[in-house]
């Protein structure tokens, strides 16, 4: 995951709070930018939205020439936006329609566990009987682009009222991930 942590300045977003701040156009997975809603890609459970940021202008119109293959289109992308430079050149359209897949591959929520390093790690034991909270919000700003809180049945399951004291809420302690008990 490419996110920067957030500078001791910027803390007033989540007081207290372990997070990561990213420019959203270059940490997506994948984008897509439809002109209206009607051209959107459809949402399904099985769906696999394709890449597709051509009418955000010239550019992009480029790269999608340039890069047929979906991959490289997506790598060009998050480069390119990893330039503040670039990132000022561009504000999102109220009339289109954006389609957005945040690691997918990653956050696995049909167990609520996390597959990075080759690993999978339970994210109930960190949560602490507390919803996984996903977020955009504008930077500098009280506004949220989207807010909403994401639980599943095993973290009522699994919480144990005595790990109490070990729980992360001021970045100072954890459960360590080999003492979770597997549900």
């Amino acid at each position: 995951m490419e996110a920067n942590i957030v500078a001791e300045n910027e803390k007033e977003m989540i007081p207290n709070a372990t997070h990561f701040m990213s420019p959203m156009a270059a940490t997506a997975s994948i984008i897509n930018i439809s002109p209206d809603e009607k051209s959107a890609p459809a949402l399904t459970a099985t769906a696999r939205i394709e890449e597709d940021m051509r009418a955000v202008g010239e550019e992009f119109e480029d790269s999608f020439k340039k890069h047929p293959d979906m991959e490289k289109r997506i790598l060009w992308r998050k480069k390119y936006f990893n330039k503040i430079s670039n990132l000022e050149k561009f504000s999102f359209d109220t009339d289109a329609t954006y389609t957005f897949d945040f690691y997918n591959d990653k956050l696995i929520l049909e167990d609520l566990r996390l597959a990075i390093l080759g690993k999978k790690f339970d994210l109930t034991a960190y949560l602490a009987g507390q919803p996984l909270r996903i977020m955009a919000k504008v930077r500098g700003s009280t506004q949220y682009l989207w807010n909403f809180e994401v639980w599943h049945e095993r973290q009522t399951e699994s919480w144990d009222r005595t790990k109490s004291d070990k729980v992360v809420t001021d970045g100072t302690s954890a459960p360590s991930p080999a003492t979770t008990p597997k549900s």
